[in-house]
């Protein structure tokens, strides 16, 4: 299958689930921590429609469950934990550790060493909703920062942040498509009938 077509009926679905849920709370808490950051929140809106997507409910305890196990391995026999990704964002171990000042980690270092029960405990309550959306805010401006000091400042931009952020420029091409169409939906008050 092309993977144009998969990205466009990927999109299409996402974007009828939010326009379904966006009067919700979590969306509304969205609009107004991403805007207090001075991010625009269709882009936390698209990350969040993504990763929720491709990571549901069940597959994100199985990740926390797969993590709790590293973390007592680490804490028994000192075996490096990994640099999971966790949370309806999936953001990474160390991006949370680095933006919710545990420690400083390099954001893409592979393991971690060492981690306490105390840090542990911190890093848990990082990944509830509420924290999880203020460390992806800082996260997303560093990555914006970035981008604007490489690329200047542009509509592909948003491409290039969806790339950035996941490593792979499908998800870049996915990102960009979600996020221009809810953009379009918002920004005409439309309803989901131009998708069919």
């Amino acid at each position: 299958m092309d993977y144009r077509l998969e990205i466009d009926r990927i999109s299409k679905k996402l974007v009828m689930r939010f326009y379904k849920d966006k009067d919700s709370d979590r969306y509304k808490l969205i609009y107004e921590i991403s805007k207090s950051y001075g991010i625009d929140p269709l882009i936390i809106i698209s990350i969040f429609l993504i990763e929720t997507h491709y990571r549901p409910v069940y597959l994100r305890i199985l990740e926390y469950f797969v993590f709790a196990l590293s973390f007592v391995r680490n804490l028994m026999f000192k075996h490096k934990i990994n640099n999971y990704t966790l949370g309806v964002f999936q953001i990474g171990l160390t991006i949370t550790m680095s933006f919710g000042g545990i420690c400083t980690h390099k954001i893409h270092d592979r393991s971690i060493n060492q981690l306490s029960i105390k840090e542990f405990i911190k890093l848990i309550r990082l990944y509830s909703f509420n924290n999880s959306l203020r460390i992806l805010c800082h996260y997303i401006q560093y990555l914006l920062h970035s981008i604007e000091k490489e690329w200047g400042e542009s509509k592909t931009n948003i491409g290039r942040l969806g790339e950035l952020y996941n490593g792979d420029m499908i998800y870049g091409l996915l990102f960009l498509n979600t996020y221009d169409q809810i953009y379009y939906l918002t920004k005409n008050n439309c309803t989901t009938n131009f998708l069919l």
